[in-house]
């Protein structure tokens, strides 16, 4: 099985100019990407009239703006000037690639010419090298395009965007000023998203192992992590949560992934800040799915909050990694994880599974705790305790939450969430301020 990006209407042949070829690019995705910028008239100049816009006071909170956009709508796109403006955003930048967050970073750049010749220009480091900000993006972001050559530049703009959906990370685009309406001639056909590597016969028997691996095993865990919101499966994730009525855990950064309502699911994972019956339990584990982990010290309580590596299956939006795979020396397998979870339903539809051991019981998980908390005092202390419990009351179903770097993001950790709830929360960068732009 493979995913295209589909156009929402047929490209015309005829040539285009660069700045229409990059939007409409953008556009074809099917989600209207939110072009957040600073520089009024570099957007007017991209011709990109159609697509949403929202200023910002500055780069970086454009930055952080894209981001959020980017987590639930599953692409956005961000627009600073040269320099300045992009090194003002890179904070934010960086956040969206430590945390998978698509977007698309266009920047303004000075003449073909003018970078030839290594003139001083404004917003340039005065020495001439005008590729300075450029190479710095490179290790913040999985692909760049220059596009200084309008015959190669519709080839580079799709496989950048390519990248961006395929690694669910930040590209970098520029687009010098005296290439803005140099003409483009459109490839017909759509952006081919098939991982690389990608078999459907080799993914129906990864499918078939793992089947296997979850009837022999005795001492089954679900444990899905913060990644794999970027997987875009949330109903087919659920649907195997429930079919196998394996106990399932989340991590703090995969928090309102798993429906919380399912009799199954037991809380967040919080390694030794936690129960340590439940840690000695989670270790004692025979075979653990584990979905989109984040490895961070802050998402797994120090280190202390992560399943044992010997009989994890580390189940990624591309990339499926276990042991017994053919050939023998294989500990990997390309997936697509939209299709591999559907031929994972399907199969356990048709599986008996063995009974498994239970989990441990729970006195600290939240929805226990809720129903069994006294209502507030008037003139009582607002303690940390009741309070996220508390807050839970307000939520409905389908709202999306946001909780800030420090008290909040821990705090959060105690919310009893309705179904379809989506928590936004940081566990690796942790750029304080990031929550309230984000919104």
């Amino acid at each position: 099985m493979t995913d295209n990006i589909k156009l929402a209407g047929p490209r015309s042949p005829e040539n285009i100019t660069l700045h229409g070829y990059l939007t409409s690019s953008t556009a074809e995705m099917e989600r209207r990407p939110n072009l957040v910028e600073y520089l009024f008239l570099w957007l007017t100049q991209l011709g990109l009239h159609s697509v949403h816009r929202v200023g910002n006071a500055n780069e970086l909170n454009a930055g952080y703006a894209a981001d959020g956009y980017a987590r639930i709508k599953g692409i956005s796109a961000l627009v600073t000037s040269f320099g300045i403006g992009e090194l003002s955003a890179i904070n934010a930048i960086g956040g969206a690639y430590s945390e998978k967050a698509p977007i698309v970073h266009i920047i303004g750049t000075p003449p073909t010419k003018a970078q030839t010749a290594g003139l001083y220009l404004h917003h340039s480091l005065g020495d001439g090298n005008l590729r300075v900000f450029a190479d710095v993006y490179k290790s913040f972001t999985v692909a760049q395009a220059n596009l200084v050559n309008a015959t190669t530049a519709p080839g580079l703009i799709d496989e950048a965007l390519k990248q961006c959906l395929l690694h669910s990370r930040p590209v970098y685009i520029e687009i010098p000023t005296d290439m803005v309406n140099a003409e483009a001639s459109l490839p017909l056909k759509p952006i081919d998203l098939t991982p690389p590597g990608y078999s459907d016969s080799l993914e129906s028997e990864a499918v078939n192992i793992l089947i296997i691996k979850m009837q022999q095993a005795q001492k089954p865990l679900i444990l899905v992590d913060g990644f794999a919101a970027r997987f875009g499966v949330r109903d087919e994730l659920n649907e195997l949560v429930r079919l196998t009525g394996h106990p399932t855990l989340t991590t703090p950064f995969g928090k309102s992934l798993v429906d919380e309502s399912l009799p199954n699911f037991h809380g967040v994972f919080s390694g030794l800040a936690g129960d340590p019956t439940h840690v000695a339990w989670v270790q004692g584990r025979d075979l653990v799915l584990h979905f989109g982990p984040l490895g961070s010290d802050t998402n797994t309580y120090g280190f202390t909050a992560w399943p044992n590596s010997e009989v994890t299956v580390v189940i990624e939006k591309t990339v499926l990694k276990t042991t017994d795979l053919s050939p023998a020396t294989s500990s990997s397998r390309s997936i697509n994880i939209r299709s591999f979870l559907v031929k994972m339903i399907q199969a356990l539809k048709q599986t008996s599974l063995p009974q498994h051991e239970s989990f441990p019981p729970n006195a600290e998980h939240p929805r226990k705790l809720l129903q069994t908390l006294a209502r507030p005092a008037r003139d009582g202390k607002i303690e940390q305790f009741s309070f996220w419990l508390q807050v839970s009351h307000f939520f409905r179903p389908g709202d999306v939450l946001m909780t800030e770097t420090g008290i909040s993001s821990y705090g959060g950790q105690s919310l009893v969430l309705p179904e379809q709830t989506t928590l936004i929360n940081s566990y690796i960068w942790l750029s304080i301020g990031y929550m309230l732009i984000a919104s």
